[in-house]
C-alpha cells in the first residue's frame, strides 16, 4: 500500500472535537481583560473598601506574630514593649496581604491605575489596559503586574504604593526620579513591594511595637516603609549598588546618615517648588530632605 492509502482514512475521518478545538485560542492570542472602571481613588477610599470587606475566612492562614529571636541578653537588656493595640487591628494588615489583586474588581483596578496615572505623563496620557508592556514602565517584570503583585504582599503592596503617592509625594518623586535614571535603573514597584514585605516582617518580629503604640498599627506600617525607601536612597545616592543596598536594608545594618547641605535662602525657596523638569515623569516633586 501507498502512504496515501494509509492516510485517506485518517483525512475522511469526521472530527467531532473540531468545533471545540476551534474555539480555543492559545494564551498568547487572549484578549487582555476589560477594565469595569478607571476612575481615580484615594488612598482613604481604597482602605475603606478593605475594613468593609469579610476577611473573617483567611484567620486561620495568618501568622501576625512570631517568638522573639535574638540573643538572650538583648531580650533581657533591650525588651520589646508589648503591642496595646487590639490583635484586630494588627491582624488587618496580614488579611490584608492575603486578597489576590484581580483587575476584574473594581477597587482593586482603580488602586493600580491610580499608581500608574500618577507616575505616567498626565498631558501625554499612556494608554493603560491591564495587559501590557506599559507597566514595565513603572517598574514591574513584566506585561501582567498580577505576576509581581500576588507573588508577595498582594493588596497590602497596592495600599502601601497608593499611600507613598498620596501622602509622600516629594519623597515619591525623587524616588521615581532615581529609579529612571539612565544606567543605575531598578524597578521601582517591585522595589516597594519588597519594602511591604520588610516592614509586614518587621511588625510580625515586635519591632514596629513602639510605633504602632505612639502612631497606630498601619500609619507605624506606612512610616516604616516610607523609611525603608528613604535609607534605600541615600544608599543608592551615596553609589551603592542597588542589589547590595537591599540586601544591606534587609540585613539591618544601620541607615546611611546624609550630611545635611547648607543652601543659601534663595536656593531653599526654590526647591520648595516641584522641579518642572520632573513634570514629564508625571508631576511627582522631589524630596529635598532626602538629598
Amino acid at each position: 500500500r501507498t502512504v496515501a492509502a494509509y492516510r485517506a482514512p485518517v483525512a475522511a475521518a469526521p472530527d467531532s472535537n473540531e468545533d471545540a478545538w476551534a474555539s480555543i485560542k492559545p494564551p498568547e492570542q487572549e484578549e487582555a481583560e476589560e477594565p469595569i472602571k478607571a476612575e481615580p481613588i484615594t488612598y482613604d477610599e481604597a482602605l475603606r473598601h478593605f475594613q468593609g470587606l469579610d476577611m473573617s475566612s483567611d484567620q486561620g492562614k495568618i501568622t501576625p506574630t512570631q517568638p522573639d529571636q535574638r540573643h538572650l541578653l538583648k531580650r533581657i537588656f533591650k525588651r520589646r514593649p508589648d503591642l496595646k493595640a487590639p490583635d484586630a487591628e494588627r491582624d488587618f494588615v496580614f488579611l490584608v496581604a492575603l486578597q489576590k489583586y484581580d483587575p476584574r474588581v473594581p477597587v482593586h483596578w482603580r488602586m493600580i491605575h491610580t499608581v500608574f496615572r500618577e507616575l505616567t505623563p498626565k498631558n501625554k496620557p499612556v494608554p493603560c489596559p491591564t495587559l501590557g508592556a506599559h507597566w514595565v514602565r513603572i517598574g514591574f517584570q513584566g506585561n501582567d503586574p498580577r505576576t509581581d503583585v500576588n507573588r508577595a504582599m498582594r493588596c497590602l503592596a497596592l495600599l502601601q504604593l497608593l499611600h507613598l503617592l498620596e501622602k509622600e509625594r516629594r519623597l515619591a518623586g525623587a524616588l521615581f526620579r532615581a529609579a529612571n535614571q539612565g544606567g543605575k535603573d531598578w524597578p521601582f514597584a517591585c522595589t516597594s513591594i519588597s519594602f511591604t514585605r520588610m516592614a509586614v516582617q518587621k511588625l510580625r518580629s515586635g519591632k514596629l511595637n513602639g510605633s504602632c503604640n505612639a502612631l497606630g498599627v498601619l500609619p507605624a506600617l506606612h512610616e516604616c516603609h516610607a523609611a525603608l525607601f528613604r535609607d534605600f536612597l541615600a544608599r543608592i545616592r551615596s553609589g551603592q549598588d542597588r542589589f547590595c543596598a537591599l540586601n544591606d536594608i534587609q540585613e539591618g545594618k544601620k541607615p546611611i546618615k546624609v550630611a545635611k547641605k547648607t543652601k543659601p535662602a534663595a536656593a531653599k525657596a526654590r526647591v520648595e517648588e516641584p522641579p518642572a523638569a520632573f513634570a514629564a515623569l508625571g508631576g511627582l516633586p522631589d524630596d529635598p530632605s532626602s538629598q
